[in-house]
């Protein structure tokens, strides 16, 4: 019964879990000059939350924050492989308050050079707003884009399903108990009959 009871806690432990991976899916626009002025392109990225907890909030500087992005631009498909994050603010609550990440971030920096061809972002987790900034590598000039973001919603387990949950466990807990209980008195029962009957459990003859 134990063994059933700790199976039911490891299966059911992501579920009543509060997500930790946070989602943006964004567009981002080319502005109205450039080579990319026009073009849209829509995409995600990923953090965990958990990882975004400096001591005192405020600015964490650091790379390698995001779990997942997907996003095309300049004709390639890049991802948390091939672009990184240079840092991320936080509010006196906790939430992302700015970000910034790209294909030349370091930590606490990210920039693009004309002659490069490259990009990064920053954008506010309080409007949803921010900037692309993005070079062809011809040398010529940094070249500024739209960016706008939504929090995609997370699967949080319902009061109701969190409550049975439990009923169910504590359940299996009381079963488990019973059973032990009534199994001790058999053996006290069983003990008691063979003290006052030594031929109860002898073999015959």
């Amino acid at each position: 019964m134990k063994k059933i009871i700790a199976s039911l806690l490891l299966a059911a432990a992501p579920a009543c879990s509060f997500a930790s991976i946070i989602t943006y899916d964004f567009t981002v626009t080319g502005g109205t000059d450039g080579p990319l002025a026009g073009t849209r392109s829509d995409g995600y990225f990923s953090f965990n939350d958990n990882s975004l907890t400096p001591p005192g909030r405020g600015s964490l500087e650091r790379m390698g924050l995001l779990t997942a992005l997907s996003f095309n631009w300049l004709g390639t498909q890049w991802d948390e492989t091939t672009a990184n994050t240079g840092w991320i603010n936080l509010d006196a609550s906790g939430s992302v308050a700015f970000w910034n990440f790209g294909t030349q971030c370091y930590p606490g920096l990210c920039r693009v050079r004309p002659e490069q061809t490259g990009w990064f972002i920053g954008a506010s987790g309080v409007t949803n707003g921010g900037f692309i900034l993005y070079s062809v590598g011809d040398g010529e000039r940094v070249y500024e884009g739209g960016f706008t973001s939504s929090l995609r919603p997370t699967d949080i387990p319902e009061p109701s399903t969190l409550a049975l949950f439990g009923a169910s466990v504590l359940s299996a807990a009381l079963v488990w108990s019973r059973r032990r209980v009534l199994a001790r008195l058999h053996l006290l029962y069983d003990a008691k009959a063979t003290s006052s009957n030594p031929t109860r459990f002898s073999r015959t003859a």
